[in-house]
């Protein structure tokens, strides 16, 4: 009898293992260079709830049909809103978001979508007409999206496009320039740059953060102070290791990529003062130079 138990039991555990491992896959979108190195002005939910629908069409293949329908409790578990009992009127205002238009950047690249002249400038619609509406005891988002749209996120397979993985590293960050930058640095991962330093002009960077009319933001140094921030936030929850350098005279910051967690780390507290070295968490290590 004690035997017999001890199998059951052992095999319950299996079974809720295998269920956790299974609930832990990775969710995992090929999100298009064009969408990524545009512009929005999303906020970080409403930039989560659209890649959570982005992952529900483009895995189910729905982008075959103008109008789709998805469970807004898929939605509130890829966002990580479980907890929040607040949850669908939050959804509610990220949808609302998602209705306005997006700037993506040279959409001449897209197959099959060729019109007359080369294109200057574009914009769509991320979704249309979206409604939640109940059947059941479920919750559903139904939505259109344009042919276009439907184009950028069926064309998965031409190579322009980016792996991102959303819920062991993208969901994790703070906010939502962090949130752009990281999709952003993952388009040039597999880019072979020399001395992995990637440089975004200030220009640039405007247009990708939507801060134009912010004049907290206005100035190079101020711009710079935001980028900081958003470094610390990928380099504490996500799998990036980065590190930000500076050239005023071009008006220009570098994004270096290191190799791993443990030389971002070193090079964080190499730029702080502390009392005593010898009991850092790192070991002991040797008080940075005058001048770096």
């Amino acid at each position: 009898m004690y035997l017999l138990w001890y199998n059951i039991f052992t095999v319950l555990n299996k079974c809720k293992k295998g269920k956790k491992m299974e609930d832990e896959k990775d969710i995992t979108i090929h999100k298009r260079n064009e969408i990524i190195r545009g512009a929005n002005t999303y906020s970080l939910l409403a930039q989560r709830v659209g890649n959570a629908v982005y992952h529900h069409v483009q895995l189910n293949k729905v982008y075959k049909d103008e109008e789709f329908s998805m469970k807004i409790n898929v939605i509130r578990s890829i966002t990580g809103l479980d907890n929040n009992h607040n949850y669908i009127k939050v959804i509610e205002k990220a949808i609302m978001e998602l209705a306005q238009p997006i700037q993506l950047y040279n959409l001449d690249r897209i197959t099959g979508h060729r019109k007359r002249g080369h294109s200057m400038w574009q914009a769509v619609q991320f979704l249309h007409d979206p409604e939640i509406y109940k059947e059941g005891k479920d919750l559903f988002l139904r939505a259109k999206m344009s042919s276009l749209m439907r184009v950028l996120i069926a064309s998965n397979e031409q190579g322009n496009f980016t792996p991102l993985v959303l819920n062991q590293h993208l969901n994790k960050v703070k906010s939502k320039h962090s949130y752009i930058l990281y999709e952003y640095m993952k388009s040039f991962e597999d880019f072979n740059i020399v001395g992995n330093k990637i440089p975004l002009d200030f220009e640039r960077l405007d247009h990708m953060f939507n801060l134009k009319y912010n004049k907290k933001y206005k100035y190079f140094s101020s711009f710079k102070q935001l980028l900081e921030r958003c470094i610390e936030d990928l380099n504490d929850n996500t799998d990036m290791c980065v590190e930000l350098s500076v050239n005023k005279s071009e008006k220009k910051y570098y994004i270096h990529r290191l190799k791993n967690k443990e030389e971002a780390t070193r090079k964080k507290v190499r730029e702080q003062t502390y009392r005593g070295y010898d009991d850092h968490p790192l070991g002991k290590l040797t008080p940075p130079k005058k001048g770096k």
